[in-house]
């Protein structure tokens, strides 16, 4: 059965690895012309990865509590050994889980043995080892509560300072270390609020889901415990509001059911359209993080349009901020330096608005985890949580901002019409100035706006790629293109794709039994935005881009 890590846990781990993971797909088989090239060996993982990975592969609790210890000890300053210890608390509970002597005997002068900073964390694994297994509640109680007590602002702010100066990169701001602080001690307070309901003290639990929700309204298990708490009290309307933030923040068939139940009890058929109200419950609740002053053109500006290709996923957890950043970036920039297209995956959860052209496109990209993006053909990645937005956007603002003076090597011209249900695309690339024999036209459809509630907290998902094109140039100079995308087989083909997703996928679906929130696949003809570009797909340099609306009152050209 699938365990969730720890709040603190998987925090801990979202700092250390800021990519969800997929696995490497196969490379594209070389053209016929070519002859194989020789492929080079693997790099041998060092040492203490492969002494993780198979200690981490046991199966039987016991024995994967002793293959963890030996790593510990073969290796105890490295990076993953913190993650390994917490591990091995929650392997030696799981086997042991009415045998105080040991588990919590012999788990407690380790966790002394530890830094200040880590001291905290390492009582949390523990008591909510504990938890899981129902044992031990009293004890769990007051480790969680010795956590809290233990963990303190100073002691975080010198491990991030010291984080920092090893990395070589900015040493985080006192704004920024309180933010974090205080997400941290919200997750803390949200664990031990779950042990003291297991134990039956509702009132403490209670005090301690809504501080945990005060110092951090994305706490969606705080929400959804609370909207229960006052649904049982017939507190229908606080109960509706709680259960809005757990339906926006922690979006599951539970949360979503018991809003829904008691939005349509409050409202009495008269509340209005559900999704507008979830939609302004969301906006204050969880504004854009930052708002970017406008780009301001130099006369080293170019008439390059720049060309953001975003890989993400709704269930990716380290996908917010990146996701946040470029909306920030859109903001910054207009439509005429920047044009944003995301591919959604199914990485690492399922995500709705994933289709067969997005999948497409990662095999193109060789992308090995989300979030991964390509401004004008150069790879970047990684993000992290809400509040790590502002720096993602700094990060992703000095390469669009360097692109911007470089100067394109084609022209385009664009013009789109709404014919029935038909999106007519015209477009002309010229003035190519490369001779490399790979280039190609690429035409996507994208969706200027979905709402869609993901796992990771992100409702607003902006210019979400529906279909995709491509034309190659053959060497050509130029070359005029007419395409038409049908948008009654554009929303059949996106449905049909989670419809099958539903009956097996090889990772996410084995047994058949796996159901989406809901499939966004029908489409808004209202909300449509055409993206070309001229990509050599040898070297993934991007010669030029166009944004243009659907449909266009003129015909758009680059500058």
């Amino acid at each position: 059965m699938y365990r969730p890590l720890p709040a603190f846990v998987a925090l801990a781990v979202l700092s250390a690895f800021s990519f969800a993971q997929t696995p490497q797909p196969a490379k594209p088989e070389p053209a016929k012309a070519e002859a194989p090239k020789a492929q080079a060996p693997k790099p041998e993982p060092p040492p203490e990865q492969k002494a993780f990975s198979a200690a981490m592969a046991v199966k039987e609790p016991d024995k994967k509590a002793e293959a963890l210890e030996k790593f510990i000890a073969d290796f105890p300053d490295k990076p993953m050994t913190q993650f390994a210890r917490q591990e091995w608390v929650n392997s030696l509970v799981k086997a042991y889980p009415k045998d105080r002597t040991k588990t919590i005997d012999k788990i407690l002068p380790e966790i002394e043995k530890q830094k200040p900073v880590d001291k905290p964390s390492a009582y949390l694994t523990l008591a909510g080892a504990l938890m899981r297994e129902d044992t031990f509640l009293k004890e769990a109680d007051k480790f969680a509560a010795k956590a809290i007590k233990l963990f303190k602002m100073e002691d975080l702010a010198a491990s991030m300072k010291e984080s920092a100066e090893k990395a070589k990169r900015p040493v985080p701001t006192a704004d920024y270390i309180k933010k974090v602080y205080n997400s941290r001690k919200a997750g803390y307070q949200e664990q031990h609020a779950q042990i003291a309901e297991k134990a039956k003290d509702e009132d403490k639990a209670r005090r301690l889901y809504a501080s945990a929700l005060k110092k951090d309204p994305t706490r969606g298990a705080a929400a959804a415990a609370l909207a229960k708490y006052a649904e049982k009290e017939g507190k229908n309307r606080e109960a509706m509001e709680y259960a809005a933030i757990a339906r926006l923040s922690r979006p599951s068939a539970e949360n979503n059911k018991r809003f829904a139940d008691l939005y349509a009890k409050v409202k009495n058929g008269n509340g209005g359209n559900i999704e507008e109200y979830l939609d302004a419950k969301y906006d204050k609740l969880y504004p854009l993080p930052i708002h970017p002053v406008r780009y301001e053109r130099t006369a080293k500006t170019t008439d390059r349009v720049v060309l953001a290709q975003v890989h993400t996923g709704s269930g990716c957890p380290p996908c917010v901020a990146a996701d946040l950043a470029f909306d920030a970036a859109m903001e910054r920039y207009s439509r005429r330096e920047l044009a944003v297209v995301m591919f959604h995956q199914h990485i690492p959860r399922p995500d709705p608005m994933t289709n067969t052209d997005s999948l497409d496109r990662w095999k193109y990209a060789q992308g090995r985890g989300v979030p991964t993006f390509v401004i004008d053909g150069k790879t970047d990645g990684g993000g992290g949580a809400r509040i790590d937005t502002a720096a993602t956007e700094e990060r992703i603002r000095k390469l669009i901002d360097a692109a911007l003076e470089v100067a394109p090597k084609a022209k385009l011209a664009v013009e789109t019409a709404l014919d029935g249900s038909n999106v007519r695309v015209n477009a002309r690339a010229e003035g190519v100035d490369s001779d490399s024999q790979s280039l190609k036209l690429n035409i996507a459809l994208a969706e200027k706006m979905v709402t869609y509630s993901g796992e990771n907290g992100v409702r607003h998902h902006p210019m979400v790629v529906r279909s995709f094109t491509g034309y190659a140039l053959e060497g050509a100079k130029s070359k005029a293109v007419e395409h038409t995308f049908s948008l009654p087989e554009v929303v059949a083909k996106l449905k049909k794709h989670l419809d099958d997703f539903e009956v097996k996928d090889e990772r996410h679906n084995k047994d058949g039994k796996f159901r989406f929130l809901a499939k966004p696949y029908e489409m808004n003809p209202s909300n449509l935005a055409v993206v070309a570009w001229v990509e050599d797909e040898k070297t993934k340099d991007i010669l030029n881009s166009i944004y243009v609306e659907v449909p266009s009152t003129k015909l758009v050209t680059s500058r």
